[in-house]
């Protein structure tokens, strides 16, 4: 099993309002065992808190110190860290780990006694200072900031939205949960977005042999359970001694007062506040399975048998605003798991910024590790002999500062898409352990939850979630099932990495990115309940069916004893015979490929698969074994034989036909379907004497684009020959050729050079279809420029249509120019008059200096007769004057006196009268 140098981070995911935690840092990693000198310059630092400072005391302190209060001045009894608490304005100075009763002792053998926390106020002192008056002096042994949580979202949550269903209605499912069916994690069928059957957990072929026990206790360091959830309050580890004792009262002498299911790190009180996220990241772990109600936690039992106890240590809450404020540090809720039976310590946080692991944090860790599963006495209690620490490995989409995640003696977990394929937002490297299903999701302008995480939530809700938050409670339950399985006397966490690292999914094909960055794979749930003893029985049903150089082969699953069924089946293939002797001997002429079953397949189920690319006209020797994960292997079955045909040269085809003739302004498309009969795998190459023709492969065929756009006029009416190539692996070719010939362009023709055009109602806008006096011979779309009169009309083209707006009345002109595809073109002018129709005759303008003018409408054209009357009746002028639509009359009264005048005028024996003033 290969090791990575483990450093940590987080990765957090927030709901709705709420805020997820993961760390991010800038800088390489630092070894583990840090000089506290050389730690970063806090001064300019935003990724630490305003106002506390940690402290380490040499060992020779502990003993003298005795901390006071008095007339508001704190006192340690200690002369030169007094004058430090003076200098800063010092008002708090505590035990960063409290005391811890009945496990003190251990607690003072680990050191952890000598960790102090000095609040200060921020007034007197910033933190730089702080920092460096605690670090001048010899009393403290080490000085550090504490670390800020970054707050990180990967999209928002989803509102859990699932169709309820009981899944029991399906073999496909063992439980009856409602909602078990959208957990693609523990089952993917494929059905999900972008999906790849079998990438999940294979949880399902692990529930056939645990689902989990109450012996394991896991402890949450994250935001509060909501320990009155339908699916989780039957899991809740459950304080005893506090439930049943005294409220107020340290009941069971364990340092923290009513932790009935846990404490809580940001009130430090025993009242646990649930909270989406760590009641999201409990579920995964731990929901209540098979109870018709939900959805299903790794290790949560199977309804009648219950499953882990899911502990909170709450760091994370909701304040009033809804938003969210942490413990001062985390070390102590790590710590607290250990005191009180956890051996699991799941963590989906991480620092923000921090270059280093805080050492406090660490001597927290290492505490875990060493004694979880030990009661006080040193007694081994819980399942294991030791504990251990999992932390997600952030949401940064980067290899480097993810701590506490990068810490070698954490299990670091990336995440992973239900397709295999790395998380988009997951952090990566050579320090991940392992890789779990986060979540992924398909961005176009919303989330598509069916590829989320779905889990339990505060408030009895469901939610939807992404991000490494999400993978790491998948290893830490499948973890809890290890415990649940083999877990006993003198089990150690050595003997659980080994088993959780088992049969894992290697996932560097899918990632040829990030190949070693990724952990030993996927985490495989059934894998790692696999036990090194009883084979599979050994495969007895193989049968071979040949067809040209393909062999599809087909058998039963097999059983196993001690397994539930084989996991890997691999195929042994050879063009000479030989024995289970033969690939014990390691023999160079047999061939191998191998086969992971996952929850997909059952005992008794067929198995249907094929080898390709076989050598032609050969005689093949085939057989199977199974294997367990934990890699015991039964003998090969028997063996079968097959011949292989003749290779077959690739045939390629085409409905479109193999001659064509394109306008010259036209593209064409021409697929081209290939087919190779014996399945394998070919190349081509295309002969393109213009060089102008686009080829693009699609899975069976090549599609060639030719655009006549790309030839010259000079290239018209010339036959062009193509031809598509086609060898297949073994050599054989094929090809298919097409011809074809531009046709030439011809500009396109107005009918006439100016048309007249007459609107009389200017309310509206006029289309004209100018594909009525403008044609191109090649049926191309044309484009129209046009020149106007802004004052007189708007107009734009749509299509071929022509749309004017008239803004004034009266004769206007339009030129327009239409220009095809090629850039030939031709002009056409139209007149257009623009007038109301309920007006028989326009007189303008009115008044008058010299000359009137007199429009009227379509179809006119004739003689009008103009008298001009004055104020007393008398005819003082009289003209007869010519009018058209399109060439409105006039006449010069210039000689008139001021004053004002009836007009009479006579068309086609119709009279019209109208006043006007001559000025």
């Amino acid at each position: 099993m290969k090791k990575f140098i483990n450093l940590t981070h987080t990765a957090i995911f927030i709901c709705l309002a709420l805020c997820v935690f993961a760390s991010c840092q800038d800088e390489d990693y630092i070894s583990d065992n840090i000089d506290n000198s050389s730690s970063e310059d806090i001064s300019t630092n935003s990724n630490a808190v305003e106002g506390i400072v940690r402290i380490k005391l040499e060992e020779a302190q502990a003993s003298s110190l005795s901390v006071s209060l008095k007339s508001g001045s704190l006192s340690t009894s200690i002369s030169n860290i007094d004058s430090v608490l003076s200098s800063i304005g010092a008002t708090s100075f505590k035990r960063t780990f409290p005391y811890a009763g009945k496990f003190e002792a251990r607690t003072v053998k680990a050191g952890l006694h000598l960790w102090y926390d000095v609040k200060y106020d921020t007034s007197v002192v910033d933190l730089s200072s702080a920092l460096s008056e605690f670090k001048e002096l010899s009393e403290i042994d080490i000085t550090e900031p504490i670390r800020t949580i970054k707050k990180l979202s990967v999209g928002e949550p989803v509102a859990f939205s699932g169709t309820l269903k009981s899944t029991s209605a399906t073999s496909d499912y063992m439980f009856n949960d409602s909602y078990l069916y959208l957990q693609w994690h523990y089952y993917n069928d494929g059905s999900v977005t972008d999906a790849v059957a079998g990438a999940d957990i294979n949880l399902f072929d692990a529930w056939l042999k645990q689902t989990g026990s109450s012996d394991v206790i896991v402890s949450i360091v994250d935001g509060g359970l909501d320990t009155d959830h339908d699916d989780l309050a039957d899991n809740m580890w459950i304080n005893e001694t506090e439930y049943n004792g005294t409220a107020g009262v340290d009941d069971d002498n364990n340092g923290y007062i009513d932790d009935i299911y846990g404490y809580n790190f940001v009130s430090e009180s025993g009242t646990i506040v649930n909270h989406d996220h760590g009641s999201h990241v409990g579920g995964t772990i731990g929901a209540v399975n098979n109870n018709s109600t939900g959805l299903c936690g790794i290790a949560g039992g199977d309804g009648t048998t219950p499953g882990v106890q899911l502990m909170s240590c709450q760091v994370f809450q909701e304040d009033e605003n809804g938003d969210d404020e942490s413990a001062d540090d985390f070390a102590a809720a790590i710590k607290y798991g250990a005191d009180n039976g956890a051996v699991i310590s799941q963590n989906s946080w991480g620092y923000d910024g921090a270059t280093y692991l805080p050492l406090a944090m660490q001597d927290a860790i290492d505490y875990f590790i060493e004694y979880a599963g030990y009661d006080e006495d040193g007694n081994q209690t819980g399942p294991m002999a030791g504990g251990i620490v999992i932390f997600a490995a952030g949401n940064d989409e980067s290899s480097t500062n993810a701590y506490p995640a990068m810490y070698d003696a954490v299990i670091a977990v990336a995440a992973c898409n239900p397709d295999y394929t790395m998380s988009y937002y997951s952090n990566y490297g050579s320090w991940v352990d392992i890789t779990a299903p986060g979540g992924s999701v398909e961005y176009n302008g919303s989330y598509d939850s069916d590829c989320m995480i779905a889990s339990t939530a505060a408030e009895n809700d469901y939610l939807y979630m992404i991000g490494t938050s999400m993978a790491c409670p998948h290893v830490s339950g499948v973890a809890a099932l290890i415990l649940s399985e083999f877990g006993g006397d003198g089990f150690t966490p050595a003997d659980l990495k080994e088993k959780l690292y088992q049969g894992a999914i290697d996932l560097d094909d899918y990632n040829p990115d990030y190949q070693g960055s990724l952990g030993v794979g996927l985490v495989n749930a059934a894998g790692a309940l696999g036990e090194y003893g009883i084979a599979p029985e050994a495969v007895s049903n193989l049968e071979a069916s040949v067809s040209s150089n393909n062999a599809t082969l087909t058998w039963t699953v097999t059983s196993d004893e001690d397994d539930i069924k084989a996991s890997v089946y691999t195929i042994y293939y050879s063009t000479s015979s030989f024995t289970q002797d033969d690939i014990d001997a390691g023999s160079t002429s047999i061939e191998s490929t191998s086969i992971y079953l996952g929850s997909q397949y059952n005992v008794a189920d067929t198995i249907t698969t094929t080898l390709s690319n076989l050598l032609f006209e050969s005689t093949y020797y085939i057989a199977v074994a199974g294997s367990d994960y934990a890699g015991t292997t039964a003998d090969i079955s028997s063996i079968v034989t097959g011949t292989t045909g003749a290779n077959s040269a690739p045939v390629i085809t085409s409905e479109d036909g193999d001659s064509f003739e394109l306008e010259s302004w036209e593209t064409l498309t021409v697929d081209l379907t290939i087919i190779e009969p014996d399945d394998e795998s070919y190349t081509w190459e295309l002969s393109d004497e213009s060089g102008n023709i686009e080829a693009t492969e699609y899975d069976d065929y090549v599609r060639l684009s030719i655009n006549a756009l790309d030839y010259t006029d000079a290239d018209y009416a010339d036959n062009y020959d193509v031809t598509l190539t086609v060898t297949d692996n073994s050599g054989l070719s094929s090809a298919y050729a097409i011809s074809y010939i531009i046709q030439e362009n011809n500009a396109p023709v107005a009918s006439e050079d100016t048309i007249y055009y007459y609107i009389g109602d200017t309310s509206n806008s006029t289309s004209i279809d100018l594909s009525a006096y403008i044609s191109d011979e090649d049926g191309e779309d044309l484009d129209y420029d046009l020149s106007y009169d802004i004052d007189m009309v708007s107009t734009y083209t749509n299509d071929d249509n022509l749309i004017i707006k008239s803004n004034s009345y009266g004769l206007t002109t339009i030129n327009i120019t239409a220009t095809d595809a090629r850039g030939e073109e031709c002009e056409m002018t139209m007149i257009v008059m623009m007038r109301d129709n309920d007006s028989e005759i326009d007189v303008y303008p009115n008044p008058v200096t010299d000359t009137v003018n007199f429009r009227m409408g379509d179809d006119v054209d004739g003689d009008l007769i103009v008298k001009v009357y004055n104020s007393n009746g008398v005819l003082v002028e009289e003209n007869t004057t010519s009018i058209s639509t399109y060439s409105p009359a006039s006449m010069d009264l210039s000689d008139l006196a001021s004053g004002e005048y009836e007009l009479r005028m006579t068309y086609d024996n119709t009279e019209m009268e109208t006043n006007i003033v001559k000025l």
